[in-house]
């Protein structure tokens, strides 16, 4: 399952932007999402908007709350574990609300309250005690 962020939680004119890419492939929808990115290793983190794919089967698209800095961030903008391209947009520890599930998403429904954590799976679910804040599908 993937998690994708519905906003940077900065008001409700975070709500996912959804347009279609072209005219040719009206199925393809893209998300335009505001965000924070770092624009280079030095520089403060400055506002952005970035593009989504649509919700896929296993997905969980969240309303971000709150989402965390934390050192790890730091060290990925600095380039400190390798090579990076900028604009590099940081945070991965996130509290929000369900906006949108997948087809396949059993554990979650619309509205609930979730939280995903620092630690993930390759598959991009975190590994978490409590149903409250799991983001496993």
């Amino acid at each position: 399952m993937s998690v994708i962020p519905a906003g940077s939680g900065r008001g409700s004119r975070d709500v996912p932007r959804r347009a279609r890419t072209s005219p040719e492939k009206e199925h393809t929808i893209t998300m335009f999402v505001n965000a924070y990115a770092a624009p280079s290793a030095t520089e403060p983190l400055v506002p952005t908007t970035i593009h989504r794919r649509d919700v896929g089967p296993k997905d969980v698209l969240i309303e971000i709350k709150y989402a965390g800095v934390c050192h790890s961030d730091i060290h990925t903008i600095r380039g400190d574990w390798g090579a990076i391209t900028y604009p590099q947009v940081v945070g991965h520890e996130i509290v929000g609300v369900v906006a949108e599930v997948g087809s396949e998403v059993t554990l979650h429904q619309i509205g609930d309250r979730v939280g995903v954590g620092a630690w993930s799976t390759r598959a991009g679910s975190a590994r978490t005690a409590s149903p409250a804040w799991s983001s496993t599908a």
